[in-house]
Formats: structure tokens, sequence, C-alpha cells
């Protein structure tokens, strides 16, 4: 009786591996991708996720109580992506425009969305002074000021509406 059922075993477990190693980026079991990686370019890579060490992912995974079914490297991969991308929607003094909506990417009730309504030049564009009011979110219907510096602290990307939900603005390939 057990012959039959280790022969079996042995053979799902022999497909699979096979079956896996097929896809560079499924390795089955997880010691054969380790393995893999080491031999794999390493191109593409930034420098923000080698200031970030394997002890600060494992706190932060502690810390929210939570088992994510994925690799360390793929999770240095996706913080790569994210880093690259706030970098290149990185917003800067010129580009807080009247009329424009911006975020202040915060999650739950402290999240917000305000609409630049009016601004009153200063010396520098850093110093204008910007007035707002606050379309969504924490504050919402409120008004207030402050200046272009002070705004761009607060603000983590250029919104826009989509339907029923607020989503990050997409510029189109001919504005950039």
């Amino acid at each position: 009786m057990l012959t039959p059922i280790a022969l079996s075993v042995f053979i799902v477990l022999i497909v699979a591996v096979v079956f896996n190693y097929m896809f560079r980026w499924r390795r089955y079991p997880a010691f054969l991708y380790n393995k893999t990686l080491k031999e794999m370019p390493d191109s593409g890579r930034s420098t923000t996720s080698s200031q970030i060490a394997h002890e600060d992912f494992s706190d932060a995974l502690r810390e929210i109580d939570s088992f994510i079914d994925i690799s360390e490297h793929d999770l240095l991969r996706i913080y790569d992506i994210v880093a690259r991308n706030m970098q290149r929607h990185a917003l800067s003094p010129e580009s807080i425009k009247v009329g424009g909506f911006y975020s202040n990417g915060e999650l739950g009730d402290a999240w917000s969305v305000r609409q630049v309504v009016d601004q009153s030049p200063g010396k520098s564009s850093e110093e204008d002074t910007l007035i707002y009011k606050v379309v969504a979110g924490q504050g919402r219907r409120n008004s207030g000021y402050s200046s272009r510096s002070d705004f761009l602290k607060w603000a983590k990307h250029q919104v826009e509406r989509d339907e029923e939900k607020w989503k990050r603005f997409a510029e189109s390939e001919t504005e950039e």
C-alpha cells in the first residue's frame, strides 16, 4: 500500500519541478529559484533597495502581522519599481498648476485631494502663495492657502477624477 502512494508522490513532485523549471520566473522548490537568481544579471537594479536591509523588510512584515507568499528578491524588485515610478512622477514647483488636483497619498481618513484655484506670485516660484480648496477626503469643502514649497511637501502626486474614483494623473505620451 505504501509503494503506490510513495511512487505517486514522487512522480507528481518530479513533474512539478520539471514543469515549473521551464519558466524563468517560476521555480519549485524555492532553493532552485534562489540558485538561478545568483546566475541572473542584476541589470536595472536601482541603488534605492540596497539602502534597505533584509531585516528592515522582515521587521515590516512582522509589524503588519501578515503572510505574503513572495520571495525576498521579488519584494525588492517591487520596491525598486515603486521607487523608480515615484522619481519619474515627482512633483516640481513648476508642475503645480492652477486648476490641478493633488493628493497627499495618505491612507484611510488622512487621505485628501486639493484643487489649486488661484495663486499669488512671489519673488520666486517657490514663494508663490497657492489658494486651494479641499474637494475630497479629510477637510472636504474647506479652503486654505500655503506657499508653493509647503504645498509640495503636502502633495505626493497629481490626480484626476475617473467617474467615481480619484486616480493618479496619467500624462499622454505627447505631453512628455
